[in-house]
Formats: C-alpha cells, sequence, structure tokens
C-alpha cells in the first residue's frame, strides 16, 4: 500500500471536519472546517479585517485556508511531516482534534513502552531522537505501531469524557473518527 501524501491525508481529515458549529459543551468555541474559535485566537486569525478573532472570522474560514493552516500548523510545525508515512495519517488527524502535543506524547510513550531500545521523554516535541525512535518503531511494529496509536486516541476520548460528562454525547463521533484509522493486521499461523 502506497503511503499517503499530505494532500491525501488532508482530504481524509477534511471530510471528517464539518461546517459552522457553536456548542457550549466544546471547550474549543465556535468552530467551521475544525478551526476552533480558541485555535484561531491564538494564531490572530482576523478573516473579516476587524483587528479582532470572533466568531465573524470562525464564518468565513475557506476551504483553502484550513487546508494551509493544518499544514503549516498541525503537520509542518510540530514536525509530523517528519514520522514515518505510515503513521502520519494518525498523527494528523488526532493533532487536528487534539492539539499537536497530545498525539506526539501519546507516540512518545507507546515507543518508550515497547522496549525496542529507546526511552524517550513524552514532552510532546518531534527531535531527532524522536523521529529516529518512530522509525525504528514502524520498521519493527509495522501497522501495529498505527493501532496502538489508535488505541492510545480511544483511551484519550474516554478518560476526557469521564473528566467532562457533558462532551459525551461527542464521544460516539470521535470513537468512529479514530477507528477510521485502524490498519489491518495478518498474525503468521
Amino acid at each position: 500500500m502506497a503511503i499517503p501524501t499530505i494532500e491525501d491525508i488532508l482530504d481524509e481529515v477534511l471530510r471528517s471536519e464539518g461546517g459552522f458549529v457553536e456548542d457550549p459543551a466544546d471547550p474549543g468555541g465556535a468552530t467551521n472546517r475544525g478551526i476552533s474559535l480558541r485555535y484561531a485566537r491564538g494564531v490572530g486569525l482576523d478573516n473579516d479585517g476587524d483587528g479582532d478573532t470572533d466568531r465573524d472570522d470562525i464564518l468565513r474560514v475557506t476551504a483553502e485556508q484550513v487546508r494551509d493552516l493544518y499544514r503549516a500548523d498541525f503537520w509542518e510545525r510540530p514536525g509530523i511531516n517528519r514520522l514515518p508515512g505510515e503513521i502520519q495519517p494518525v498523527m494528523l488527524d488526532w493533532a487536528v482534534t487534539s492539539g499537536p502535543p497530545r498525539p506526539v506524547m501519546a507516540l512518545q510513550r507507546l515507543i518508550s513502552m515497547a522496549q525496542i531500545g529507546f526511552e524517550l521523554d513524552d514532552d510532546g516535541v518531534i527531535g531527532p531522537k524522536t523521529r529516529r525512535a518512530a522509525e525504528h518503531a514502524q520498521a519493527e511494529m509495522g501497522p501495529y505501531l498505527n493501532n496502538a496509536i489508535v488505541d492510545e486516541r480511544l483511551d484519550f476520548y474516554r478518560r476526557l469524557v469521564a473528566r467532562r460528562p457533558a462532551a459525551a454525547r461527542f464521544l460516539y463521533g470521535w470513537l468512529a473518527r479514530a477507528e477510521r484509522f485502524r490498519k489491518e493486521t495478518r498474525i503468521a499461523a
């Protein structure tokens, strides 16, 4: 199976992101195409040119703008583009929904627990050591690395709902979205 390009990955991520939503239970605030008001304020997004970042700016988010923001802030800046191509889709999608540090810390913990010769700090930063460790883990674990990331993501959502019961109505959608990244595995008989 071919390694997906960033455009393929973005297409998959954007299929999961809807239009404008303003749900009081969503800690990100008003959201459009996956761009939350909280994130937009953090990057100073001012689509209407009025000098502030508010709901009106979220309403004006375009599909091309989203692709550019995802590519820059969720794929390149955190270094997901430097990870093995096989895990880039699951890592980018999780980064979009929860911020880049969360999936990176999960990957670092998984690699350390796998006992494949790397002990990583789960600092959420993809530096040279994490990149090398991820390459080694991918070579050793194959699709099981990707699926372990999916499992960590599922656990994260369950813990989140346990802490914030108001978010329970989102749980099924979050779990279904994460499961779409699970890869088929074959165990030799």
